[in-house]
């Protein structure tokens, strides 16, 4: 069987070499390319953690400084939705969940840069937020300042 390259097609490339491996015919295939592939896939699922974090920050930087009930209940169902993502994604790849935590400065002052624009309080230096609060769809106290806005509102 002729391979394909690997720079030249690589959706067919991926075919040919996962139909090599099942033959166990591992003398043929490109065993840097896959190394290298397989380390890409981990690094990815890594990178939509990370974008998933940015994206809960944002959202709870911005209710902080809403007092719009409509967008409130938007912004909580985008976060609900960004969380289950991360939790799915974590479920397959438990140690990333170690890694958390590491990934929280940076996704944080991503978020800031985002949300920056859009809001008119100062936003604070580090990231307020914890761990629980990122992953945890109502956790304690988290929307008492919405909801106190609400009710000035009314």
């Amino acid at each position: 069987m002729q391979m394909t390259p690997y720079g030249v097609d690589f959706c067919k490339w991926t075919a040919e070499t996962a139909s090599l491996l099942r033959q166990g015919r591992w003398s043929e295939t490109d065993v840097k390319h896959i190394a290298s592939e397989i380390e890409n896939l981990g690094k990815q699922i890594s990178r939509e953690i990370q974008s998933y974090l940015i994206r809960i920050m944002e959202l709870l930087l911005k209710l902080q400084s809403t007092d719009d009930p409509l967008r409130t209940k938007l912004w909580q169902s985008a976060m609900v939705h960004h969380r289950i993502q991360m939790k799915l994604l974590l479920a397959d790849s438990p140690s990333l969940h170690r890694k958390l935590r590491g990934m929280m400065p940076a996704a944080y002052r991503s978020a800031v840069r985002i949300t920056k624009p859009m809001v008119t309080k100062p936003l604070p230096a580090e990231c307020p937020f914890t761990l629980e609060q990122l992953m945890t769809d109502r956790p304690k106290g988290q929307w008492e300042s919405v909801r106190h806005a609400q009710r000035k509102a009314k």
